[in-house]
């Protein structure tokens, strides 16, 4: 299924402002935007993009200037409407339609054709207005910073995501889930903090599930089953305590608990510690708006701008933004604090998790290979590899890649086989299995929904437009339980179609309850043989050897160990390039654990990138999954551990994963060990 385009060129020129993908940056974050959408064919898109780009730009003459109607405008300075020939987005902004029907009453029907705002007095006048009988100017100081419009607009932008939901926000990353954690958690730490007063744990989590009520964002997050991370005791509490689900009472405890770490983190690390009294706090989401309104922070400022607690460029302040959601910026939130006395800005950044048992990273094959031959690029350039090396490791590379492409096209085909095996089954007899599939409180949740976030088979079928497009020719108004079931099965069977996690739940089970094909085994072998391929791939370059604290180590176990750095975000111990510059500027939030540098410092068994390289070793155990109805036996993991003083520390899990269910597509995911994940609870 291909993304929709004019979103993702929409997204990108928040990042890299005028889109031009003759620019190999440019094309470089759209590969990366069009991987975030799970387009597994993303560098191949872009590079076709780019051709016709470059085509287009070379045979298009530039036009003539025509006559264009005026941009209706809001100014950032004064905050009025008006129109202009064009809009400079450095000075206007883009008004609501109720604001321009405001602009337009007040002002005779039409709109001013330019800022009519008048210049504010210097000082009072002798008739006694700006405060006083004084007839003389009053001193003018430095302009400070004023982000009260900026503010303004991104609140009514949060609302808006809160009250519309993920459904129905388009360009906003993530899920339902995380968007409830990432918001809630953010505004209600910079609530609190803005308000000067203590962050109060029970007041702040009735006021956060008060916001959510009646929301669309609430009904995404509605169970009867508590997110990971929070006892179903607590939740059930919070539940009947505010009249909410366990899902969301859940998923508001998680939300409060981290807006608490991030409360703690900006009060003690960069309002404390710079002796800041006049502060305010901005929360910011990772969207498109959500980033170009943190640069919009940085290039309005008067004063000077901060990585945390290390004075940057506005150059790369802004960098660092666009590079969000990537290796040097894997950051799902941030929050920036005004000084308002010197109109100094200082920026921090949050990768956000549920808990710590949560996934850190995900990635794909083609991404972790050319992760590392970038690698193999600066490890000949400082001297650690010659030319000659980098060839052979990288020829060996590209050569694994078409094992790696039939691994996928195996995993096509087995995924794809409970939907053929439907076709062949009695369509009634599905219906009357699809009536009865939850093993829940409901038996019908599969068919005729929960009324929450489970759409049923009946719901879709008979109400989603792009669903009943599926139904047999000359059915029934409205459809028979066996059209609807049809319909259904036709749907799943396009292979242009995206299922959902629920959809393709139900296709599963109704083919493991109809005799179809067992997955559970050929998935679980299909992992095993992706394993073996990366097991295999780490053992052939490791042929090739460098050097590091005078310690011969394999190219394969280096650029593995390299790789885990990067996923497992543990350069906020290193230190580093992007948000890695400062220990103050990033973390990790997992629920209210604080997964930082003194947390990093306490969990893990070396001292720096060298002394973790030159001790790492790459494992594998065996593993066993439970999908619905659907076991996956037989699969493996690579697990990565330090091997130190005769002793040995696990640190990391590299699993493959469907995050969009059991019939999608394996994706690459990392995640901290148990032992490691112990740890950090205890000592964060």
């Amino acid at each position: 299924m291909y993304p929709n385009f004019d979103e993702i060129l929409e997204e990108l020129s928040y990042k890299v402002g005028i889109v031009d993908l003759t620019n190999e940056s440019h094309k470089t974050q759209l590969v990366k935007l069009l991987r975030e959408k799970g387009i597994d064919s993303a560098q191949q898109l872009a590079d076709r993009a780019s051709v016709v780009f470059e085509y287009i730009k070379e045979n298009t003459p530039k036009p003539k200037r025509i006559i264009r109607e005026d941009d209706i405008v809001k100014s950032k300075k004064s905050g009025n409407i008006y129109t202009v020939k064009q809009r400079d987005p450095s000075k206007h902004d883009v008004p609501t339609p109720d604001e321009i029907e405001k602009a337009k009453a007040s002002n005779g029907g039409q709109l001013p054709t330019g800022d009519t705002s008048t210049p504010s007095p210097k000082g009072a006048d002798v008739f006694g207005n700006n405060g006083g009988a004084s007839v003389f100017d009053e001193p003018q100081s430095e302009p400070k910073s004023d982000f009260s419009q900026l503010q303004s607009s991104n609140k009514e932008t949060l609302d808006a995501f809160v009250k519309n939901g993920f459904a129905k926000s388009s360009g906003a990353p993530g899920s339902p889930g995380s968007m409830l954690n990432e918001i809630i958690s953010v505004s209600s730490a910079t609530n609190v903090l803005n308000s000067k007063g203590e962050f109060d744990y029970d007041s702040q989590l009735k006021s956060n599930i008060e916001t959510l009520k009646d929301t669309e964002l609430a009904k995404e997050n509605d169970s009867d089953n508590p997110a990971s991370g929070v006892k179903k005791s607590e939740a059930a509490a919070i539940a009947k305590q505010y009249g909410v689900s366990v899902g969301v009472a859940s998923k508001a405890i998680i939300a409060t608990r981290a807006a608490q770490s991030k409360c703690n983190h900006v009060q003690k690390a960069i309002i404390e510690k710079n002796g800041i009294e006049n502060a305010t706090s901005i929360p910011f989401f990772g969207d498109a708006k959500g980033l170009k309104s943190q640069e919009d922070a940085v290039n309005t400022t008067k004063g000077k701008v901060f990585l945390g607690n290390t004075e940057i460029s506005k150059e790369e302040a802004t960098q660092i933004i666009r590079n969000s959601g990537g290796g040097e910026n894997p950051s799902d939130t941030a929050i920036f604090i005004l000084n308002k006395d010197t109109g100094d800005l200082h920026m921090t950044f949050y990768s956000d998790k549920d808990n710590v048992n949560a996934i850190v990273a995900q990635s794909t094959i083609a991404a972790e290979v050319e992760f590392k031959k970038k690698q193999i690029d600066e490890f000949v350039e400082n001297g650690q590899m010659t030319p000659e090396q980098a060839k052979v490791v990288k020829d060996v590379m590209d050569s694994s890649i078409k094992e790696y492409q039939t691994l996928e096209t195996d995993l096509d085909k087995v995924v794809n086989e409970p939907i053929i095996h439907l076709q062949n089954v009695d369509p009634n007899t599905l219906v009357g299995l699809a009536k009865t599939l939850s093993t829940g409180a409901f038996p019908d949740k599969y068919w005729k929904g929960d009324g929450k976030s489970t759409k049923g088979v009946a719901e879709l079928m008979s109400k989603s437009k792009k669903h009943m497009a599926y139904l047999p020719d000359g059915h029934a108004t409205p459809p028979t339980d066996t059209e609807m079931m049809q319909g259904f099965v036709k749907y799943a069977s396009d292979p242009n179609v995206t299922l959902t996690k629920t959809e393709q739940r139900v296709i599963s089970d109704l083919s493991n309850k109809t005799d179809g094909p067992k997955l559970g085994a050929k998935l679980g072998e299909i992992r095993k043989r992706t394993v073996e391929t990366d097991l295999m791939l780490i053992k052939k370059l490791d042929e090739q050897t460098v050097n590091i604290n005078g310690v011969k180590v394999g190219v394969g176990t280096l650029l593995e160990a390299e790789s885990v750095a990067e996923k497992l975000h543990l350069n906020i111990m290193f230190g580093g390039s992007g948000v890695y510059k400062d220990p103050d500027a990033f973390y990790q939030e997992s629920g209210g654990v604080a997964v930082n540098k003194a947390t990093m410092e306490k969990c893990f068994p070396f001292s720096d990138k060298n002394d973790m390289v030159s001790h790492f070793e790459v494992g594998e155990e065996r593993e066993t999954t439970k999908k619905g109805e659907t076991t996956i036996t037989g699969g493996s993991k690579i697990v990565y551990a330090i091997s130190k003083n005769g002793q040995r520390y696990p640190i990391g899990e590299k699993i493959q994963r469907s995050k969009s269910g059991i019939l999608g597509k394996l994706q690459t995911v990392y995640k901290y060990h148990p032992d490691v994940q112990r740890c950090f609870g205890k000592n964060a």
